[in-house]
């Protein structure tokens, strides 16, 4: 796989990635290891075998099952590791696999997966432990890269998952601090010799969030091959689509989202009109490839990560041959995924309403500016960040192309970040005095977060052609207090 005109190419021809993503482990029984679905998938409670040929069978039956629902590549995650007294190991069954004494074992684990997603046809993006600050892990992964080098099923790495919530980077007194940019650009060069050296026939990316991972693992000036970004919500997805397209500066595509349906709160309808909007958007703003989270519902998380899955937990579905029965049936989205290869580019890529007022807050305004510190040229989608004074909410906005942003909260802002895409961050505390707009205003849901707010009173149903990204544009300009903050000042890197 390369990439070629913004996008994938595999032997000559474009390739657009319509990726599940799914859970892996290591196994331990009968005297053998092996890898084996996530415990989760199917019975939930009971892995569903316990050896390594009804394992593998299963592994095949879900990846046939995955194929047929019209997806062809699958993001595996095999980036959960345990480390006691600073020893790393893979969990398998009572049995756990060190990186150090078991690689072989391991890594033919892993093989074996690849193998079969191969004879199902499904190309493989594997989510790795990130490799840096501990020496065995990158040693481990140096082995991992040499084994596969060659293998054409696996076209890229993730070398690290969400890190704005999943780098706990500690000084040396063990306190938590904020890493600084140019600590993460050096990481990633690390991680580009690692790949030139070890796996020049492979892809690297990270798996990034939002957009405030701009303040520590800015995506615009990593060095990696493509982007790879995670985004939930209606209301926020096309916002961070436009956001990571026009600001990010590299090819890119969606590795998670989803909108999670359980056909009461949120029905099966929208969430296959949700993939087809999210699609279209991918391609009207020139992505390159598109995956959901993930392959079966996992009962007991919150509802987004209960009811994300393609798979409910319902019935019983076979492969299309007979040969499989898998425990769960597919929701109505997988018809709208079938048809993923025959949508094109209709439309633009356009700023949405609400894109500085992401979710609809309507109590407090805070105008302000941000600007380049040496040319005093203001800076267009540098992020801003706000939080209340005990850390309880946080929103987000962006500036525009003459610098100004707005920034809508339901509790006041006490905490801010700003950063831009190759620039400095600057963070700063301040209670900020308002001015009311109205007679007598009532504050509504103060404490309100992004994940309590139904997407359902936002949407414009009467508007055709129907999609979740079309907004009530009147409910994203309110407010009832207002003020400014002095202008901002960014230094390039």
């Amino acid at each position: 796989m390369k990439l070629a005109d913004n996008g994938f190419a595999l032997k000559g021809s474009g390739f657009f990635p319509v990726m599940l993503n799914y859970v892996a482990e290591f196994r331990y029984s009968q005297n053998q290891y092996f890898i084996s679905p996530l415990k989760a998938y199917e019975n939930l409670e009971n892995y569903e075998h316990d050896d390594s040929l009804g394992s593998a069978n299963q592994l095949r039956g879900h990846f046939r099952l995955i194929r047929e629902m019209g997806f062809n590549t699958v993001r595996v995650c095999l980036d959960r590791l345990d480390s006691v007294n600073n020893k790393f190991y893979y969990p398998a069954s009572y049995r756990p696999l060190s990186i150090d004494d078991d690689a072989d074992v391991v890594l033919n684990c892993m093989s074996d997966l690849l193998r079969i997603a191969e004879e199902e046809k499904l190309k493989v993006m594997m989510l790795i432990k990130a490799p840096y600050e501990v020496d065995a892990v990158t040693e481990f992964t140096k082995v991992l890269l040499t084994r596969f080098k060659d293998n054409p099923t696996l076209f890229a790495y993730d070398f690290f998952n969400e890190p704005i919530y999943f780098d706990r980077q500690r000084d040396s007194s063990g306190n938590a601090y904020e890493r600084p940019k140019k600590e993460a650009i050096e990481i990633v060069a690390n991680w580009r010799n690692l790949m030139d050296e070890f796996a020049p026939n492979q892809l690297f990316t990270i798996g990034f969030s939002e957009p405030i991972e701009v303040f520590e693992w800015d995506p615009s000036v990593l060095d990696v091959d493509f982007l790879c970004f995670h985004t939930y919500h209606p209301l926020r997805v096309p916002n961070e689509i436009y956001w990571f397209s026009k600001y990010a500066g590299k090819p890119w595509m969606i590795g998670e989202t989803s909108l999670p349906a359980d056909n009461e709160t949120v029905s099966y309808a929208d969430q296959a009109l949700f993939f087809n909007d999210v699609l279209q958007r991918v391609k009207n703003c020139n992505g390159i490839g598109l995956g959901w989270w993930e392959f079966q519902e996992i009962p007991g998380a919150h509802f987004e990560a209960q009811y994300a899955g393609i798979l409910n937990r319902e019935g019983v579905t076979l492969t299309q041959d007979g040969k499989f029965s898998i425990l769960g049936t597919p929701k109505p989205v997988v018809n709208t995924i079938k048809k993923a290869a025959s949508i094109t580019k209709k439309g633009k890529c356009d700023c949405m309403v609400n894109y500085q007022n992401i979710v609809g807050y309507s109590n407090y305004l805070l105008n302000g500016s941000v600007f380049d510190f040496d040319t005093g040229s203001p800076i267009e989608g540098a992020v801003i960040r706000g939080w209340n004074e005990n850390w309880s909410v946080g929103l987000n906005s962006f500036s525009m192309s003459d610098g100004n942003f707005k920034l809508y909260s339901n509790d006041k802002c006490f905490h801010y970040e700003i950063s831009a895409p190759g620039y400095s961050r600057f963070r700063f505390d301040k209670a900020i005095d308002f001015l009311p707009v109205v007679e007598q205003p009532i504050l509504d849901n103060m404490q309100l977060e992004y994940q309590q707010i139904k997407y359902h009173a936002f949407i414009d149903r009467e508007k055709r052609p129907l999609s979740l990204f079309n907004f009530k544009p009147n409910l994203f300009n309110s407010y009832k207090y207002i003020s400014v903050l002095p202008p901002i000042k960014l230094k390039k890197l």
